[in-house]
């Protein structure tokens, strides 16, 4: 499971990890599996956070007034 409070910074970084990880052709099926489910979430998880701040970004800059 993905810590929520983990900064975006981090989690870029830990997705270098693992794409580092499962590129040696030496790690095993199941720890690559066990990776790529956390890469998922890592990147579930700075999708969301991206979304908050473009929207924060809409509402600053008044783009989303009609």
């Amino acid at each position: 499971m993905v810590d929520e409070d983990l900064k975006i910074e981090d989690a870029l970084a830990r997705l270098d990890e693992i794409s580092a990880v499962l590129e040696n052709s030496e790690t095993g099926l199941k720890e690559s599996l066990e990776l790529y489910s956390e890469g998922v979430q890592l990147i579930q998880r700075c999708r969301n956070y991206l979304c908050d701040v473009e929207k924060e970004m809409i509402t600053l800059t008044g783009q989303g007034e009609a």
